[in-house]
């Protein structure tokens, strides 16, 4: 049976394969998530492609280093408009992404991609 590994040091994603009853490893991904949105978001993509753009980047990432395992890279992207919303930066960052002008709410966009091998 295939290694699985989670692409995430996510607790929340930790808990999530913990409750399903999934024996899994969790090894965080390394790479340059802004560069590869930044790329994306000129080339016309959404809050959503880019989710799902990141999750397929962190699984391949992990799954280079651990052949034949099956690996789940995850990312949610907030999107409030054509703005995307980042983990804040501080306290103030955070208030301020909480309170969104009038009239504008944030989208969620979450992406799953499992990568085999």
């Amino acid at each position: 049976m295939a290694m699985l590994i989670l692409a995430s040091k996510s607790k929340t994603r930790q808990a999530l394969l913990r409750q399903a009853g999934l024996s899994f490893t969790s090894t965080p991904a390394t790479v340059d998530e802004r560069a590869l949105e930044t790329e994306a978001l000129n080339s016309g993509a959404d809050a959503r492609d880019i989710a799902s753009l990141l999750a397929i980047a962190k699984a391949r990432a992990v799954a280079r280093q651990n052949p034949g395992a099956l690996v789940i890279g995850a990312d949610q992207t907030l999107a409030l408009g054509s703005e995307l919303l980042h983990k804040p930066r501080d306290r103030d960052d955070a208030i301020a992404q909480a309170r969104p002008p009038r009239g504008q709410d944030p989208s969620p966009a979450c992406r799953h991609s499992p990568c085999a091998r």
